[in-house]
């Protein structure tokens, strides 16, 4: 017998065993099944946008942000003892301030090399 983990492909008419030989309760799911739980697992992965009127960053850190009137996307700084974001960049040395962040999700972590 396979286990889960080793099935790769079933037609979605059949149901597939998922359990250990010796325990009593068999579980049996059709490929649907194992799919939306598939999906379901990956979505806590998901980069996740926040608005700012929901959520702001818990600390002062980097994060994208979305403006709100162009919608364009920098990397932010927010200032919690300010409660503003500070947008680098644009070819200023000085952090921009008065552009206002609608939505904002933490910084992907970096590729390794």
């Amino acid at each position: 017998m396979k286990n889960a983990h080793e099935i790769l492909y079933t037609k979605p008419s059949e149901q597939v065993f998922v359990g250990d030989e010796d325990e009593n309760a068999q579980d049996f799911y059709t490929e649907d099944d194992i799919l939306d739980a598939m999906v379901e697992f990956a979505e806590q992965f998901k980069p996740k946008w926040f608005s700012v009127e929901e959520r702001l960053p818990e600390s002062s850190e980097e994060v994208l942000g979305v403006m709100q009137t162009t919608l364009d996307i920098y990397i932010c700084f927010y200032r919690k003892s300010r409660n503003l974001f500070e947008v680098y960049g644009l070819g200023r040395k000085q952090p921009i301030t008065d552009m206002k962040v609608a939505h904002w999700m933490p910084l992907p972590e970096l590729p390794t090399i």
